[in-house]
């Protein structure tokens, strides 16, 4: 029996592990940015229980075990989404074909035109919101819609500094890629 304390060297588990846990959920989660999403879970999650692990395992089988289960929880989240309507948004070329007029507009009509796209584009960003995992969704509604501080978002979500930073990055890259569907520069 060994009778040395194990000491777990979190700071190495993205060297040591990333690579083996993201192929692992790669080959059971389509989606990139999902996959990423859980692996930062499981390290948040490994984090906190850190204390608890027995070494009757290898840190890695250990990982991989919460691994299984934020897999589990994440394909739950998407089965509780099934079947739920979803906001019909019509993309540019659809409005220029359906809706296109050679008249001229006038001021006014100029005015609630603009109104009229302000409200689309914010439909178009709430629908967007909905595609990316929910932890980056929170993040970009608290800066974007209640102007948040970095601070104020990390007290409120309970997260760190550096953590918001990634989960934003992400967030801005998804929602790219999402609105450049609608033809909205980002």
């Amino acid at each position: 029996m060994n009778t040395q304390e194990y000491v777990i060297n979190a700071e190495k588990w993205m060297d040591n592990y990333y690579k083996f846990l993201f192929n692992y959920t790669r080959a059971r989660v389509s989606n990139t940015l999902d996959v990423e999403e859980i692996i930062s879970d499981t390290f948040f999650a490994a984090l906190k229980a850190k204390d608890n692990f027995q070494q009757k395992s290898t840190e890695r089988t250990w990982l991989v075990a919460i691994l299984k289960h934020k897999i589990i929880d994440y394909y739950r989240r998407e089965a509780s989404h099934k079947g739920r309507m979803r906001k019909y948004t019509m993309s540019h070329e659809e409005y220029q074909e359906t809706y296109h007029h050679t008249t001229a507009i006038t001021e006014s009509e100029s005015s609630t035109l603009s109104d009229i796209h302000l409200e689309t584009l914010e439909n178009v960003l709430e629908e967007s919101l909905a595609h990316i995992p929910q932890s980056q969704s929170n993040v970009v509604k608290l800066r974007v819609y209640e102007a948040l501080s970095t601070e104020e978002i990390c007290d409120r979500l309970d997260i760190s500094k550096n953590n918001a930073w990634v989960l934003m990055s992400r967030a801005r890259k998804s929602l790219a890629t999402h609105l450049t569907k609608y033809d909205y520069a980002v």
